[in-house]
C-alpha cells in the first residue's frame, strides 16, 4: 500500500510540476494543491496532493499535516472540495462564477468548540483575499435568527443572556447552490434556558447563491 501510494504521489506531482501551476486553475483540485497557506498553512502543497492522488484513485484522500493531525478529502469535484484538516476544523470550498471570467472561490470554515461555529471568506483563483460583503452582503447574525414580529424589546433582552452566538454555515441543495446557516444555540445551551428562547427563534437561514452573490432567499 506504502509503495502503491508513492508511485501514484510521484505520478501526480509530475504531471503537475510539469504543466507548471495554472496562473488562473480553474479545478478545485489545483486550487487547492496551489493555495499559498492562507488556509492550509500545515499541510503542505506535497500532502495536499498525494490527497488528491488518493481520493482520485478511489482511496480514502487521507494525509498528515505538520502537527500530527490526520486529514482527509471527504468529497471533491471540479468546483467543490469538503476537507477535514482535524477531527475539529473543517473547510469547504466552492468556486462561485459569473460568466467566465468572474470566478471567486467561497470559503467555509468550520470549527468544533465542540458546538459548531463558523466563518465564511472569500478568495480570487490567485488566492487574493477578496472582501466579504462583495460576496456576502448580509452575513448572517445571531439577531436574524429572531422571528419576525419580535418585539425589539425582547430580542434586546434574550441577547443580553447569548454569550456565544454560534452560527454554523454550509453549502447545501442541488450542485451545492445554496448557503444554510443554523443557530447552534440548542447544543450549547441548558434546556430550560433553550426553552427561553425557542419560541422567538427559527434554526435555519436558506441563502441563494447568485453568479459570485450570496443572497437570503426571499
Amino acid at each position: 500500500m506504502k509503495h502503491q501510494f508513492q508511485s501514484l504521489l510521484i505520478l501526480f506531482l509530475l504531471s503537475w510540476l510539469g504543466a507548471g501551476t495554472p496562473a488562473h486553475a480553474d479545478k478545485m483540485r489545483d486550487l487547492f494543491i496551489a493555495e499559498p497557506g492562507n488556509l492550509f498553512l500545515t499541510i503542505t502543497p506535497a500532502s495536499r496532493a498525494g490527497m488528491v492522488t488518493l481520493h482520485e484513485a478511489g482511496q480514502k484522500g487521507v494525509g498528515e499535516s505538520r502537527m500530527g493531525d490526520s486529514c482527509h478529502i471527504e468529497a471533491l469535484t471540479n468546483n467543490y472540495i469538503k476537507l477535514h484538516t482535524s477531527p475539529s476544523h473543517t473547510i469547504e470550498m466552492q468556486l462561485l462564477t459569473r460568466g467566465t471570467q468572474d470566478t471567486v472561490i467561497a470559503v467555509i470554515e468550520t470549527v468544533k468548540m465542540p458546538t459548531p461555529d463558523s466563518r465564511m471568506s472569500f478568495y480570487s483563483t490567485k488566492w487574493k483575499k477578496l472582501k466579504t460583503g462583495k460576496h456576502f452582503k448580509h452575513m448572517p447574525q445571531l439577531q436574524d435568527f429572531f422571528l419576525p414580529g419580535t418585539a425589539k424589546k425582547t430580542v434586546k433582552q434574550l441577547m443580553t443572556g447569548i454569550a456565544f452566538p454560534l452560527i454554523e454555515l454550509k453549502f447545501a441543495g442541488n450542485n451545492r447552490q445554496q448557503v444554510v446557516a443554523t443557530q447552534q444555540l440548542k447544543q450549547f445551551y441548558s434546556k430550560d434556558d433553550y426553552a427561553k428562547l425557542k419560541p422567538h427563534l427559527r434554526e435555519s437561514i436558506t441563502y441563494m447563491i447568485d453568479g459570485t452573490q450570496i443572497k437570503p432567499l426571499k
